[in-house]
């Protein structure tokens, strides 16, 4: 491999895995609009109810949220 391909390939690498670890953010630590939970909900019942909710009506966050799956 020619070392400009070398370079570019590396600078893609690493360019990939920063964004992938950008990506990362737990949606539950800070909620911003809770009209019916508790404004104090710790983010690990929040993620609970939220699960509980879309397994209940069969569905996915995306169905009530705006937002992509996953």
């Amino acid at each position: 491999m020619k070392q400009p391909a070398r370079i570019f390939a590396f600078c893609l690498l690493a360019l990939t895995t920063t964004l992938a670890q950008a990506e990362e953010v737990n949606v539950y630590e800070n909620p911003q609009n809770l009209k019916v939970l508790p404004k104090n909900i710790s983010p690990e019942d929040l993620q609970e109810t939220m699960k509980g909710f879309s397994f209940a009506l069969d569905t996915r966050c995306v169905t009530c949220h705006v937002g992509e799956t996953g």
